[in-house]
């Protein structure tokens, strides 16, 4: 999806226009409990993927808001939200880390809460199949495409995982996100799946984010962020770049009266509250070539080290060690992954930290922090405040895996 910034911040004509919607599902929980349709309600789509049956009559709440327009809910109300009534619905949901027998369960909750639905259910569990055959990622989409050409039901894909890419479906004109956290690249895939081209010239594509706090939900954050930091020119500030993308993309917050267009000023206000540009930048930084040493060393690093007061205080980082999987069949994949994913998350933590060093120096770059803790022979204080070795952060900065630009970016934000 964001290639298409790459190529024309206005979008290329054969793509669908995207519009993106911030839901508040909170109320709708609490309003669940008062009526007593779930009185153990978890509030958290982490909780809700381990456990959905303690929480089927929230679900079924929301379910209804959302394509039925029920239970006085008009913020949860697509349709009063987009202000069109669809001759047939597509839709589909990305629910939280839930495991096939969760995911097989949830299906069973929406099929009976959505008569007029028929809901696909795609996931790896042995019992799921569709026209006889057992669903895969290989043939997801041919059998969703037979379900869609059969049934002239309103339709409802449910999904964890399966069919986040390479699943090309063009009558998908809604995309629902349930759940808390994800990864940024894995959520702009989840979301390109609602991008597909139609015949219709007049398709648009929408995004739903249901957050039990809207405050703290940054999926759209990201996908501007990322987005923005692939157009910004070399003269350009983070935030004029962050202007151009929002002109193409319209996010909305959904109230009672209405679906209301975020002003950019405000969104991207918010944006840098929820502090989601370092995530992005840990997130896009090139560890395609890191040495397996230097990997080693940031994923054994501090990741919550809190940000620091005085350069020169040091406090002996946390490690954190690989935990292999026995039940994972790959066990070298799985432990790379996730070592990969622990020097992201420190990357994160250098990047959000490094104000701070440049600040706690006396310089306004970088570089000149560099100079100034060789100098002054501070690069065991930094070592043990993150944990990491010295030259393990300044080889991420000289060999570009950090860009400088963005701590400078950081430093024009804060």
């Amino acid at each position: 999806m964001l290639k298409q910034f790459e190529i024309d911040t206005d979008r290329d004509r054969l793509y669908p226009d995207l519009a993106c919607y911030q839901m508040n599902i909170a109320e709708m929980a609490a309003r669940a409990v008062e009526d007593e349709a779930d009185e153990e309600l978890l509030p958290s789509w982490s909780k809700f993927a381990a456990e959905p049956l303690k929480a089927k009559g929230f679900f079924t709440y929301m379910l209804q808001a959302l394509f039925d327009g029920k239970h006085d809910a008009l913020e949860l109300d697509v349709e009063y939200q987009v202000g069109e009534i669809a001759d047939r619905r597509v839709a589909m949901m990305f629910i939280a880390s839930a495991n096939n027998e969760n995911l097989m369960k949830t299906a069973q909750i929406a099929d009976r809460a959505l008569p007029g639905y028929t809901v696909i259910t795609l996931c790896g569990h042995k019992d799921n199949r569709i026209n006889g055959q057992r669903v895969t990622n290989r043939n997801s989409q041919q059998l969703v495409n037979e379900i869609i050409e059969q049934d002239d039901n309103n339709i409802l894909i449910l999904s964890n995982q399966m069919a986040a890419r390479s699943f090309s479906i063009p009558e998908i004109t809604e995309l629902y996100l349930a759940y808390d956290n994800g990864d940024n690249g894995a959520t702009i895939q989840k979301m390109s799946r609602t991008l597909t081209p139609s015949k219709s010239d007049s398709k648009v594509g929408r995004v739903f984010s249901l957050s039990f706090d809207p405050n703290r939900d940054d999926k759209f954050d990201s996908m501007i962020m990322e987005a923005a930091l692939k157009v910004k020119k070399s003269d350009e500030d983070i935030v004029s770049a962050m202007r151009r993308v929002l002109r193409s993309i319209d996010i909305f917050r959904a109230t009672e009266e209405g679906a209301e267009l975020f002003d950019e000023a405000e969104f991207i206000k918010q944006s840098m509250a929820r502090n989601g540009l370092s995530r992005v930048m840990g997130k896009v930084a090139d560890v395609s070539s890191i040495p397996m040493e230097v990997a080693g060393s940031l994923a054994s690093g501090n990741i919550d080290v809190a940000r620091m007061t005085k350069v020169m205080k040091s406090a002996k980082g946390r490690t954190y060690a690989e935990k292999a999987d026995p039940k994972q069949k790959n066990k070298r994949d799985l432990s790379h992954e996730k070592m990969m994913a622990k020097v992201r998350e420190m990357i994160t933590t250098i990047i959000e930290n490094m104000d701070v060093l440049i600040l706690g120096t006396g310089e306004t770059n970088v570089q000149n922090a560099f100079t100034s803790v060789e100098k002054n022979g501070y690069e065991s204080a930094v070592a043990d405040r993150f944990g990491v070795d010295y030259e393990t952060i300044k080889f991420v900065f000289d060999t570009g895996i950090i860009k400088q630009d963005w701590v400078d970016i950081r430093m024009q934000l804060s």
